[in-house]
């Protein structure tokens, strides 16, 4: 379930750096940043899915019961909702101010997805790796690599957050 989790969770984000973020940008630099970002999260997913495929002769199976774990889907629906509110039919009808809100929850939901969820659910793998004597390395490499994009993504983040608070 946390292998499913992180797949739809880093596609769903890589789409929406894309399609969402880099349209509310007007600055060519975040716009590569979210960019770049968003390809980096597609390759999570790809990887996590790799991961699932290797591990269970019949991966469509597992992929396919992924809308049975509610746990999943409600995480998931929390961090689409907050994209989804800068997109929606009655964005254009908000105040400047209202706008802005909605773009900072959605900012600040990334840092937590970023900083707190994925970091929850690498932890999951590297206790599952010692508790089993180490049975999982070559899948505990690759999350330590995902992890070392993470860092770099919660920085990302966590500086653009204080830019917009130093700078109105």
């Amino acid at each position: 379930r946390n292998l499913l989790f992180q797949t739809l969770m880093d596609s769903a984000q890589s789409r929406g750096l894309d399609s969402v973020l880099c349209n509310l940008t007007t600055s060519p630099e975040w716009e590569a940043v979210f960019r770049t970002q968003g390809y980096f999260e597609q390759i999570h997913s790809l990887s996590y899915s790799h991961i699932i495929r290797e591990m269970y002769p019949d991966a469509t199976e597992v992929f396919n019961k992924i809308d049975d774990y509610d746990e999943i889907q409600n995480r998931v629906d929390g961090e689409l909702a907050a994209y989804e509110s800068v997109i929606s039919d009655d964005y254009e009808g908000l105040s400047d101010d209202q706008k802005r809100m909605r773009i900072l929850e959605l900012l600040v939901r990334i840092f937590a997805l970023e900083g707190v969820k994925f970091y929850v659910s690498f932890l999951i793998t590297y206790i599952i790796n010692h508790s089993y004597n180490s049975k999982i390395q070559g899948f505990t490499r690759i999350i330590k690599l995902i992890n070392f994009d993470e860092d770099l993504h919660v920085s990302v983040f966590g500086g653009l957050l204080n830019i917009l608070r130093k700078d109105d």
